[in-house]
């Protein structure tokens, strides 16, 4: 019973919504166009829905250099971006996300700032002799 109150009670406020704000009974109404200017509508629809199922980067980055890292092989090639098998200039082998590569967020394997690092470890016990 306490469902059929409170439907009956959401199709009374619909109807005093419908009341306050009434639809366009008339529809809309369409410019009208040119042959041409619907070809170039539909055009611009196929392109946008193009961009819209590019969702992952497919290129081939093996023999591409990034800073200090030279693409391998694919790892793996998930849903977003693929992981690819890096070697750095140090000998190190590292994954990185494709995007992160061509973005330039990742330029080596780490071992710069593990390089620097023991740099100013060195500064440090020079200074304390």
């Amino acid at each position: 019973m306490d469902y059929l109150r409170k439907h009956a009670g959401w199709i009374r406020a619909h109807k005093k919504f419908l009341k306050q704000h009434p639809v366009n009974t008339h529809g809309f109404r369409a410019p009208k166009l040119s042959p041409d200017e619907v070809e170039q509508i539909q055009q611009n629809l196929l392109r946008s829905a193009a961009k819209k199922t590019r969702h992952r980067r497919t290129d081939n980055l093996v023999g591409c250099e990034y800073d200090l890292l030279l693409v391998w092989q694919l790892h793996a090639a998930l849903a977003q971006s693929p992981w690819w098998w890096c070697l750095c200039a140090c000998g190190g082998f590292e994954k990185f996300k494709a995007i992160d590569l061509v973005a330039g967020r990742v330029t080596d394997c780490g071992c710069r700032e593990s390089e620097r690092v023991r740099i100013a470890k060195l500064r440090k016990l020079k200074k304390a002799a």
